[in-house]
């Protein structure tokens, strides 16, 4: 993830957390980790906890990690399908090889 990116993410981040009214240290604490984490996040600093928060970030915020990332949700959707397609093939080829 470049800087720009970072700088994007911990735009929305901002946001969204704003617009659910809630200060950093309450979105810290429901997240397990210290305001100042959070705020460097929000900021666009690389952490090393980025990849940590960021499913909790997306729950707390109530928002999915593709759309919290900007990434349209049916790209997702489509992976995830995508990913369970090759799931099932996997699994019914192994049933033919026993």
């Amino acid at each position: 993830m470049g800087i720009d990116s970072l700088v994007e993410l911990g735009r929305r981040v901002e946001q969204r957390r704003l617009s659910k009214r809630l200060t950093r240290s309450q979105l810290a604490s429901m997240i397990g980790t210290r305001p100042h984490c959070l705020r460097s996040i929000e900021y666009g600093r690389p952490t090393t906890k980025l990849l940590e928060l960021l499913p909790l970030l997306a729950s707390a915020l109530d928002v999915s990690i593709p759309m919290l990332m900007n990434k349209t949700e049916s790209a997702y959707t489509d992976a995830l399908s995508i990913a369970e397609e090759i799931q099932a093939l996997s699994n019914k080829l192994t049933l033919l090889l026993k």
